[in-house]
């Protein structure tokens, strides 16, 4: 209460000495600065709602940027086409990447022939393509030259 009735005192000789016309003028001021602040504010706020809602135009980005957007399309379908790779590969090869165990189910006969084959490239070819090779050479230096 002590300081509202001091502020009240001072107000009040203000304007027995005509400070008061000059708190009005300076009032007027304010206002008219501060509206001419939305003013221009209100220029900018719009500008700015205008470029959001050209930024969030995916059309409208889609013709400005053509081939942006072509390469960005084409990393999303090679990204999915990748996943949906891995997955059925995954699918396939079923117990192939897990390691051995002793309680895993007994491979199939289709699988028991792809193991076979692989044993067959691994070992068995090699070696039959060593013992060619040796018979091959035998043959030709046992090969009776002319002179």
């Amino acid at each position: 209460m002590d300081t509202q009735s001091n502020r009240l005192e001072t107000t009040m000789k203000q304007t027995e000495t005509g400070a008061h016309e000059n708190a009005a003028a300076e009032v007027i001021r304010l206002r008219t600065e501060i509206e001419d602040a939305r003013d221009g504010l209100g220029y900018y706020v719009s500008e700015l709602d205008r470029r959001r809602h050209a930024a969030l135009d995916l059309k409208l980005q889609l013709k400005k940027h053509k081939a942006l957007g072509i390469g960005v399309g084409l990393v999303t379908v090679g990204a999915v086409a990748g996943a949906v790779a891995l997955a059925v590969r995954s699918r396939r090869n079923g117990a192939q990447g897990q390691p051995w165990s002793p309680w895993r189910i007994a491979p199939s006969v289709g699988e028991k022939s792809r193991l076979f084959g692989r044993f067959l490239l691994g070992t068995a070819v090699p070696a039959a393509l060593k013992a060619a090779r040796g018979v091959v050479e035998r043959a030709a230096s046992q090969r009776p030259r002319m002179v």
